[in-house]
């Protein structure tokens, strides 16, 4: 239901996209935007057919495209953001991803990988703060139904670091796993977190900019949970994450599943993925984090 209204909106916003392709008018905004870029240290720029100008209930809004077809200008505004803010991991990166002895075996076992809902860490300095820190009415809280992920981060934790092997007990319980994957291709899905609260400024300056300057809101389409599912509190850092992201709204359609606590998730099949599982550690056979030399 939510993912057939989405798709019937994103028709209806291409439609309008093409109407105004030819509106040089919206230069204006486009140029506004283009400075604020510019003093972020940005030099990619976007022009009048990137933008949407449409009638709010009490004044106009400006939406940047994240619908249109043609490849080369899709997400065109929110693709500059997401590269300035969160790095996309390299090809060839090896990722570790901590978790319990029972789903270590299951992931062997089956060559499936689980991707949780995001709202799982709802009250963790994320999804929350995130509403928080950019003014997003609490009635979208219903979009995050449909954001799934999954954590690994290239650096494993020191033995000696006693505090963040505490924390990640959390995800492996008092003895647990370490898988060790291969990434064969980068991925626009998988992505460094930004802890640096700086980088957000961006979003922040933009907005601002639009409202004092044109009076206007400025709507990133996919906005509130593309960039949410990125978004980590700083006092996460010790986690130095990365993180595979799947929207049902817009990517491939995956069937929804519960575990015993009633979590949904979705299943990612390895064999078929970017991932490659080269190992499995067990703790209770060799130690799952760093040795000090």
């Amino acid at each position: 239901m939510e993912i057939n209204k989405a798709m019937t909106m994103s028709n209806g916003l291409e439609k309008a996209w093409e109407q105004q392709t030819k509106k040089k008018a919206n230069q204006v905004f486009a140029n506004s935007i283009n400075e604020v870029l510019n003093f972020h240290g940005i030099k990619e720029k976007i022009n009048h057919t990137h933008l949407l100008r449409i009638q709010g209930n009490s004044n106009d809004d400006l939406v940047l495209s994240y619908f249109q077809n043609r490849s080369n200008d899709r997400n065109k505004l929110a693709k500059i953001i997401e590269k300035y803010i969160w790095n996309v991991v390299e090809k060839d990166t090896y990722l570790y991803h901590f978790t319990s002895e029972e789903s270590a075996r299951s992931i062997e076992q089956t060559g499936i990988l689980r991707l949780y809902n995001i709202l799982k860490r709802y009250s963790e300095g994320e999804i929350k703060d995130f509403i928080n820190d950019f003014n997003i009415p609490y009635t979208q809280k219903d979009n995050y139904q449909n954001i799934f992920y999954t954590s690994m981060t290239p650096i494993i934790p020191k033995l000696s670091d006693s505090k963040t092997i505490e924390n990640f007990r959390d995800f492996t319980g008092s003895l647990g796993a370490r898988l060790k994957f291969k990434l064969l291709q980068k991925d626009d899905n998988l992505r460094h977190i930004t802890y640096e609260q700086d980088k957000f400024k961006i979003i922040h300056d933009l907005r601002k900019m639009i409202k004092e300057k044109h009076n206007m809101d400025l709507i990133i389409n996919g906005f509130t949970t593309r960039f949410a599912s990125f978004y980590v509190n700083q006092k996460y850092s010790f986690e130095n994450e990365v993180r595979l992201y799947s929207n049902l709204l817009w990517d491939e359609e995956l069937s929804t599943q519960y575990n015993t606590p009633n979590i949904p998730y979705v299943e990612l099949v390895i064999r078929n993925s970017i991932l490659q599982l080269e190992e499995v550690i067990y703790e209770f056979n060799e130690e799952i984090f760093d040795e000090d030399n």
